[in-house]
């Protein structure tokens, strides 16, 4: 998978709108997942449904990053009907495995080393919580 732009930093992404390929809202970004080896942001979890009940992860690689939302290249069904990983947890090379099959994209050697697959327990991707702004820091007086 392509790496999602390196300029754009966590904090500046966190908790804005996604909206799917033709413009429909998703859910907000509540974590980020990087690479493990080379550091790059490749997932976003996006809480849907009421109060964020619903936690699913999507592919960064061609996002586009608008003014205050970012817009994947994914239709918000197939986005819902995604691998949902344990919560706490970072990735581990099963679930990412499954993430990458169900969105289509290529499964790589050199994503996993040089040739062989890791334990079905191996963190491939660390899980990044990003900051919730507070009341007062959302209206500029934090």
């Amino acid at each position: 998978m392509s790496d999602f732009p390196p300029a754009v930093d966590a904090d500046r992404i966190s908790h804005w709108p996604v909206v799917d390929e033709v413009g429909d809202r998703v859910g907000v970004i509540v974590a980020l997942y990087a690479d493990v080896e080379s550091g790059n942001l490749q997932w976003a979890g996006v809480d849907s449904g009421l109060a964020g009940r619903r936690r699913h992860l999507v592919p960064l690689a061609g996002a586009f990053v608008g003014d205050g939302f970012l817009q994947v290249g994914y239709a918000k069904e197939r986005i819902e009907r995604s691998p949902v990983p344990d919560d706490a947890a970072d990735l581990v090379h099963e679930v990412e495995q499954a993430l990458y099959r169900h969105f289509g994209l290529p499964w790589l050697d050199e994503q996993v080393g040089s040739g062989h697959e890791p334990d079905d327990g191996a963190e491939t991707a660390h899980k990044i919580l990003v900051h919730r702004p507070s009341l007062l820091e959302r209206i500029g007086y934090a």
